[in-house]
């Protein structure tokens, strides 16, 4: 059985493979994708178990991301990463995301949170 598949959509191409090198050090595979179109056009949606995106994008934000996945009923736990305000973070939760973290810094806890997140949606 392959490894969870979990997406990356940031349009920053040195974060995207940092991510992906951080993700699949968690023994997880990965997809990454520069804009939000990008995944919503990929048949990876479907596989993926996790997504981890940053809230600001070239095109559509990250929340009109969240938005359009529900829309097309592909429901995953969403771990947005930013660089914003609390303010932005306490609005990704309110919006349904499962975490939100600090960007860059958050990235030393994702993994744990990929695998809580994870855990909580097989229950």
């Amino acid at each position: 059985m392959p490894s969870p598949l979990v997406c990356v959509v940031d349009d920053d191409p040195s974060v995207r493979e940092s991510l992906s090198n951080l993700i699949r050090a968690g023994r997880y595979r990965t997809s990454l994708f520069e804009t939000a179109e990008a995944l919503l056009d990929s048949d990876d949606k479907h596989e993926m178990r996790c997504l981890v995106s940053d809230v600001k994008l070239r095109g559509r934000s990250g929340f009109e991301l969240q938005r359009l996945l529900a829309e097309q009923n592909v429901r995953v736990p969403i771990i947005f990463l930013t660089a914003q305000a609390d303010e932005v973070r306490a609005c990704a939760i309110e919006q349904g995301a499962f975490a939100a973290l600090r960007k860059p810094d958050g990235g030393f806890a994702l993994v744990d949170v990929i695998g809580q997140a994870m855990r909580r949606t097989c229950l």
